[in-house]
Order: C-alpha cells, then sequence, then structure tokens
C-alpha cells in the first residue's frame, strides 16, 4: 500500500489509517490482551479494506 499510497483517494487513505489503527490499538471493540477473539475482530477490520478498496 506505501508503494501506490498517492493513487488512493484522501477518502480511501482515510479508511487506510483508520484501519491500521484499529488494528493497533490493543484495547479496541474486543481486547486484543484478553481474548482470542480481538485479534479476529481485527483481521475482520482488514477483510472490510480490502472489500472497499476492491482487493476481494
Amino acid at each position: 500500500m506505501l508503494a501506490h499510497w498517492d493513487e488512493f483517494s484522501a477518502g480511501e487513505q482515510r479508511r487506510i489509517v483508520s484501519t491500521i489503527q484499529y488494528v493497533v490499538e490493543t484495547d479496541d471493540a474486543v481486547n486484543d490482551l484478553k481474548a482470542p477473539a480481538g485479534l479476529r475482530d481485527d483481521l475482520a477490520e482488514l477483510h472490510k479494506l480490502q472489500e472497499y478498496l476492491g482487493y476481494v
């Protein structure tokens, strides 16, 4: 994504950044450090981003 950053629209760039922030943050909707489901919700956010960007 970084290699093609300038090819993404401003909206797409915002969505990428917000998804990365969500994944990096351990205490999001489901705490990553307290339950295995915490990493599953992060993966779900990555899948949503892929769909949004048309990679799926």
